[in-house]
Order: C-alpha cells, then structure tokens, then sequence
C-alpha cells in the first residue's frame, strides 16, 4: 500500500520519480504457486543476462541449480531469452539445446508459452519455474498456497473446453490463451452472422440432442435403509 500511484502498484524507478519518497530496492521478488519473478527496479529496463552476471556473479547459475527450481528464464543481449536449468540450457529463440533441456518435463508447447511471456514489455528480469516430476506429478511451491497455479506444470497442463457439438473447432493445436480467445471470438462472430445455428434450436430438431437423464442419487442410512 506505501507504494501506490494513482491506485497502481509501482514497484520501479517510477515510483521515486513521481513522489520524491524513495530510492527503488535493490531486488523485488514477487511468487506465485511455483512461479518465482525477481525484478532489479534499480537497473533500467529489463536487466540482460549479462548485466546480472556482471553484477551478481553466480546469481543466475546458483538458482538454476537449486534443487526446487527447473529453470530460469532470462534475456541475453546476443543470444535472446534463454531458457536455463541446472544441467542445461534452451535457447527460445532458436529452439536448440546444450546439455539438458530443462523445459523438457513441461512439454512440447513450453518454448512457445516462454516466448510469449518474453515478449512483454513488463517481463521480469528473472522469471524462476520449479522442477516439476511427471513421474510423481510432484513439483516446488515458491509461496504458502502449494500448487501450479503460477508457473508451469502439473494437472492444469491438461485444460479442456466444453463446448455444444455444433461449434465447429479444427484440428489446430490451441495453445495459450490467445489462441482461446480467437477461437471463442470466431463462434460469437459465427453466431451473430446465423452461420452457427443455437444449440437449443438443434436439440428440438434432432431429439438425441435433447437434455440428458439425471440419475437420483442414492444416500445409504443404516437406519432407515437407503433412500433417495
């Protein structure tokens, strides 16, 4: 709450800019479930995997290396945002490996979700994911609230939509949530054109469609026996 501006959070330079209070912190860490985003508000703009290591040497590779961490996502100014684990490292902007690749275990989309956050202006400088094992669907929570809820990993890698059958959707693989926005986009502006009939308006003509049976479920009493 001390660092409000016009009801906005600010956490860098602009802070002090705008009411003379403070100088920025060294370092903010802010966490989400498994997700880790450490910000250096005293450095101008995004701070580059080599400026950080010039200012804080072994800071990079210390984390990467941390048992609870899988990797570290940071830009270099030659090399563009690498993806860096403790045996390993992926470079995003060509997709190749040396060593281990650490997104392995997050699976095939992970390059692109990570080249999409790099893309934002206000990524952080380093964004830090836990490990996460498939085998035991296990993983590291940066904060008190345990689970994927921030970062990549675990069962919300697994998404569905449930949509009426009439909406037609292809065979493109939806990644991210751009990608689920303009498929939804695409059925309203369907719908409002007439090309997409209302689900309810197919039930009536096509009676397998209707409403489905609900069963009532049974409550055992050892009492009374059961009942409904």
């Amino acid at each position: 709450r001390r660092r409000m501006v016009d009801e906005e959070v600010v956490l860098g330079p602009g802070f002090s800019s705008v009411t003379g209070d403070e100088q920025p912190h060294d370092v903010v860490v802010l966490a989400s479930g498994n997700l880790g985003l450490v910000s250096f508000p005293a450095i101008p703009g995004r701070a580059s995997f080599e400026e950080l290591a010039n200012r804080f040497p072994g800071l990079i590779l210390g984390l990467a290396q941390h048992p609870g961490v899988g990797f570290v996502l940071v830009r270099s100014e030659t090399l563009g945002p690498l993806a860096i684990g403790s045996h390993g490292v992926h470079y995003l902007a060509d997709s190749h490996t040396d060593g281990l690749d650490p997104l392995e275990p997050f699976g095939p989309n992970t390059g692109d979700h990570l080249r999409r956050t790099d893309s934002f202006r206000n990524t952080p400088d380093l964004l830090v994911n836990s490990f996460y094992d498939p085998d035991i669907d296990e993983g590291a929570a940066f904060e008190e609230l345990i689970g994927f809820h921030g970062g990549l990993g675990g069962k919300q890698t697994e998404p569905f939509i449930l949509h009426p059958s009439t909406f037609p959707i292809d065979d493109t693989p939806i990644v991210g949530a751009t990608s689920v926005h303009r498929l939804f986009k695409g059925w309203l502006a369907a719908a409002s054109e007439g090309a997409l009939p209302p689900p309810w308006e197919v039930a009536k003509s096509d009676p397998s469609l209707g409403p489905p049976t609900i069963p009532i479920m049974q409550r055992h009493d050892d009492k009374d026996g059961p009942t409904s």
